[in-house]
């Protein structure tokens, strides 16, 4: 653990003092007893500008193999001024192109006698032109820090806070003089506390919005740092006090943890929030989260400090016209059944679009990263999409308690993709070691370590139809249209495997899971072989069947070894196995009812071993 932060002074050590600041300008005091180089974490280019004491213009020079901005400090108690203020490649472009647009305007007016219009816009142009050539970067009042921080090697010099997002997050920008190289899994915690000590809001993160890591920064750099702090909605305008204390990554800690133990805080100074603040300049905000933390209860948890709010899916067609077909209980002949209304029907080739909304409880130290996975009812994985959540602009370190945070996920379902039912499984796992964070349910059961969502239908179009013709119907369920049947070209003996291929055509929604039978049975020598299961082993249930689609279903048959020789007879028909095994009225093409609502299929003859 890092010591905690010391308010002590600093001694004959290099003191900065942080006096005003911006996105590319900073200016501030140092007292540098020895005097020497000085680092920024900025990118030396030609174009920076250091001025020393108001009046004296030092030359900085790149250093380190990153190239960092540096310059050559003198002894005492000194100002310095550090700007970028273009480059001079920058200009010249910029007025290579003031001149090309001058010769455009006179030859306008020599060709069309309308070159008036072009020479009133030339001001503009210049004006314009020129302020790219010599930007004017906005710098403003730092806040001081209250009394001297220093802890592991940092040196709280001063820093910066923007509000953003309309008052929904509160962007700090602490810089830090490096006296000593921090440990590199340092983590710096922040709090933002009301008048009566109350946390309102916090970030327990590495550098950078959690970007960076501390132990690359070398001694004697001035650092210019970066973390977010989520706002609750509607918190008051006003002064608050900012605490800061520093801490190393916890290697025991829980999986998807959302608080660390670390040490003691200090106070570093005060924040004012204003009631609506203008934007800032120079910076581009990320787009904002969802408005606020969701009213429902959340689907589940992840590790200790990750929700799972809600999510969204939008369905596309796929690029051969056969579209997904959402939300079955539309249908005026769909049951009133819950799982059959959250069905999502869609063909192969289409594309679902998953939008996960989740929820921090306190502050992440890592970026977990998420993924749904469309799995068949073996657990084997049709398609999926990983990824950093946050669409990469709001990373998990990013996330607050106040709002939830949207990630998109667009999975393809392959064209080849059989039809039938698969599970979208949803969760995080460390991107380290790929360890999974354990999922829970808001009451508290464990649910392993995924989250499951409502299961998809694909429905594709068989590559051939039968190749014996039935047309029996089942109920008012399906037509069985016909089957195909490999068997041994020898004849078919007691231990033989038998294949029989259902072609079936849904004509009506069911809420019913029936069971479907095959037998291969001779009224004199009893049950030769038979096979009683979900279609398509369990993959597509009747209840999850759409009016017009194909079931093709495989059914293996394995003749008993018990099995005496001669005909027996090939049936199948559908079952209610949760009502007595009541079987569904099964019918002829001529509307004449198979005996024992069995279809006949054909007549196999059994010999001897």
């Amino acid at each position: 653990m890092l010591p905690e932060p010391d308010r002590a002074a600093t001694g004959t050590a290099t003191a900065i003092t942080i006096e005003s600041a911006g996105p590319y300008a900073v200016s501030f005091q140092i007292n540098s007893p020895q005097g020497g180089p000085l680092r920024l974490t900025s990118f030396f280019f030609p174009g920076w500008q250091v001025v020393l004491d108001g009046d004296r213009s030092l030359v900085p020079y790149p250093s380190t193999n990153l190239g960092l901005l540096t310059v050559d400090v003198p002894a005492g108690v000194h100002r310095l001024h550090v700007a970028w203020t273009g480059a001079l490649v920058e200009r010249g472009a910029a007025m290579l192109s003031l001149l090309s647009l001058t010769g455009l305007a006179w030859f306008s007016w020599r060709r069309a006698g309308r070159g008036w219009l072009s020479v009133l816009l030339l001001p503009v142009l210049a004006a314009g032109t020129w302020a790219y050539a010599r930007p004017d970067q906005p710098i403003g009042p730092a806040y001081a820090v209250a009394s001297p921080i220093a802890a592991g090697g940092l040196q709280l010099a001063g820093y910066r806070a923007e509000p953003a997002e309309e008052r929904r997050a509160l962007y700090l920008y602490p810089y830090w003089y490096v006296s000593s190289r921090p440990a590199a899994d340092l983590l710096v915690h922040w709090e933002l506390r009301n008048r009566g000590g109350k946390v309102v809001a916090e970030t327990l993160a590495h550098p950078y919005f959690g970007a960076l890591q501390a132990g690359d920064w070398a001694a004697g750099t001035l650092v210019h740092d970066a973390y977010r702090l989520g706002l609750a909605p509607g918190l008051q305008a006003g002064t608050y006090e900012l605490y800061v204390g520093f801490q190393a990554q916890a290697a025991e800690a829980p999986a998807g943890d959302a608080r660390l133990p670390g040490s003691a805080l200090a106070e570093a100074g005060a924040v004012q929030l204003p009631g609506s603040p203008p934007p800032a300049r120079g910076y581009s905000e990320p787009p904002p989260a969802d408005a606020g933390p969701a009213t429902a209860a959340p689907l589940a948890k992840f590790g200790e400090g990750i929700l799972l709010a809600a999510y969204d899916l939008g369905a596309a067609p796929s690029s051969d016209g056969h579209g997904a077909r959402a939300g079955r209980a539309a249908d005026e002949e769909a049951p009133h059944d819950e799982a059959v209304r959250e069905l999502t029907v869609v063909a192969p080739g289409a594309w679902l679009d998953y939008t996960l909304h989740w929820r921090a409880l306190g502050p992440l130290t890592q970026n977990y990263h998420g993924f749904v996975h469309l799995v068949d009812g073996d657990g084997q994985m049709l398609c999926g999409h990983d990824q950093l959540p946050g669409d990469g602009l709001r990373p998990p370190v990013l996330w607050d308690p106040f709002s939830d945070q949207p990630d998109h996920y667009d999975l393809q379902i392959p064209r080849d993709a059989p039809s039938g039912l698969y599970w979208p499984h949803v969760g995080l796992y460390q991107a380290g070691d790929l360890a999974l964070l354990p999922a829970s349910a808001p009451q508290g059961q464990a649910l392993g370590d995924s989250y499951v969502l409502p299961p998809i239908k694909v429905v594709g179009r068989p590559a051939s139809g039968p190749s014996r013709a039935v047309d029996a119907r089942l109920g008012d369920v399906a037509i069985l249209q016909g089957f195909d049947l490999a068997a041994p070209a020898a004849g078919v003996r007691p231990g033989d495997d038998i294949t029989l291929t259902l072609y079936y055509q849904a004509q009506a929604l069911t809420a019913t899971d029936y069971t479907r039978f095959v037998h291969l049975y001779s009224q004199q020598l009893g049950m030769a072989a038979q096979q009683d299961g979900i279609p398509q082993d369990g993959h597509n249930p009747t209840w999850t069947w759409v009016k017009g689609e194909t079931i093709v279903d495989r059914v293996r048959l394995q003749v008993s070894q018990q099995a005496a020789p001669g005909i027996y007879a090939l049936g199948s028909g559908l079952y209610d196995r949760s009502a007595a095994g009541v079987r569904l009225p099964a019918y002829t093409a001529g509307g004449a009812r198979y005996a024992g609502d069995e279809v006949a299929l054909a007549e196999i003859k059994i010999l001897s071993r």
